[in-house]
């Protein structure tokens, strides 16, 4: 199960590479190079399966041993009401396995037949390197494209990068950003012009976040 989880990882970074600007290739490839020696020192016998988890996750999150924040800290920083909309489905948890562990929280603002959205905030805790390599598509990225029907765009909100993409056809799109390199912030509207999202996304108290970053590293 674990030689599966390494080699879909390893898939993954190679995939990144054609994703990531040429000031993170080199990253990439050094990480997809030591998760190949770990999968061929556990085929090989030299390294046991707690082994191979430790340096699965060291890799993953960059090197820094991180315990997730809480759950239940992530979803109280979830506003009850967004612009007069009140939320429901308040969710959280915590995921782990083969020493990987990522805390998330969510909740919905429907609003009727005038539209809905949702809102996350996942810590990614011990794959906080690998995050910041999977959102590279946008992350080291600038895009800025418009159609007669959508636009996406990268940009910097509030110091952090982040990338909007919205459908003004559909009324349908999101807005995302990442704090302090572990916390992924996603709006996804449905119906709501884009503005709305933008707004929900304003009341989100990501200096709360910011103060959380170095929690759970050793």
């Amino acid at each position: 199960m674990l030689q599966r989880i390494l080699m879909i990882c390893m898939l993954l970074f190679s995939m990144m590479l054609f994703a990531c600007g040429s000031d993170k290739e080199e990253e990439v490839t050094e990480m997809s190079e030591e998760l190949e020696q770990t999968a061929e020192k556990l085929n090989s016998g030299e390294m046991d399966m707690t082994e191979a988890m430790t340096q699965m996750q060291q890799v993953m999150s960059g090197g820094e041993n991180v315990t997730p924040v809480n759950f239940r800290k992530l979803k109280a920083l979830l506003p009850k009401t967004i612009k007069g909309i009140a939320g429901s489905n308040f969710e959280g948890e915590k995921t782990g396995g083969f020493g990987i562990k990522v805390s998330s929280a969510s909740a919905d603002y429907n609003d009727g037949s005038k539209g809905s959205m949702t809102i996350s905030i996942t810590d990614m805790g011990t794959m906080k390197g690998f995050a910041a390599m999977a959102s590279a598509a946008w992350l080291n990225a600038e895009i800025d494209r418009e159609s007669d029907d959508e636009f996406e765009q990268t940009f910097t909100y509030k110091g952090n990068k982040a990338h909007k993409k919205y459908n003004t056809r559909s009324k349908r799109g999101e807005i995302s950003t990442i704090i302090a390199g572990r916390f992924v912030v996603n709006v996804k509207g449905r119906k709501f012009p884009f503005s709305r999202l933008e707004e929900a996304l304003d009341e989100l108290p990501l200096d709360e976040l910011e103060d959380m970053k170095n929690e759970g590293i050793e």
